[in-house]
């Protein structure tokens, strides 16, 4: 039996806002079969596939945090720290502008803990919610974090673009092995197990 490894308060706080996000994609799920209105086809095959990729994203991120290494559960694992930390810069950043200010960079670990997990969490299931409206329902689990990391990233800078018309350029080899270009060691906080991909 291996050693388990003690989670970081960042760890923590970034795997309860991937699990909370993904018991409400389950909840939105559940009510729509119930619904006197059946919703579009669309729509309940988009709730599908972000309750899949959270599912499996919870699941990386676990495997990550406790030391367990397929390559796969790691690069979606950092995929998902990015969507999360990308979440708390837009949340401050919202405040301060909202507050008049002009908003200033903080470190990772300084900008996810002075986020509520409900704030959090709200950030991260709009961005993931139009990243798989814009990648697709047959993306990678991959492809709809990063894109949902972009989304959030230009939403941070305050672009008056709609997201829904932007085209995310990012690498498509992650098959092959080529890490997208926002998972970089300098974009990531101390999460011991999973910096270790990058």
């Amino acid at each position: 039996m291996m050693p388990s490894t003690r989670p970081s308060p960042a760890d923590t706080r970034v795997i309860r806002v991937l699990q909370s996000v993904a018991q409400r994609v389950t909840e939105e799920a559940e009510s729509q079969f119930v619904s006197a209105s059946p919703p579009k086809p669309s729509d309940l095959q988009d709730l599908v596939k972000q309750k899949h990729v959270l599912d499996q994203t919870v699941d990386a991120f676990d495997k990550a945090i406790s030391g367990e290494n397929p390559v796969e559960s790691r690069r979606l694992a950092v995929a998902a720290q990015n969507v999360v930390i990308q979440a708390a810069h837009t949340v401050i950043a919202d405040r301060v502008v909202a507050g008049g200010g002009t908003p200033m960079q903080q470190s990772e670990t300084a900008a996810i803990k002075s986020v509520t997990v409900s704030e959090l969490s709200d950030a991260t299931q709009d961005a993931i919610a139009q990243a798989v409206k814009m990648e697709g329902t047959t993306s990678t689990e991959v492809d709809i974090m990063v894109a949902a990391t972009s989304i959030l990233k230009l939403r941070t800078v305050g672009s008056p673009a709609d997201p829904m018309q932007i085209t995310i350029q990012q690498p498509r080899s992650l098959s092959t092995g080529a890490v997208p270009r926002l998972m970089t060691k300098n974009s990531l906080y101390s999460l011991s197990p999973v910096s270790e991909y990058v």
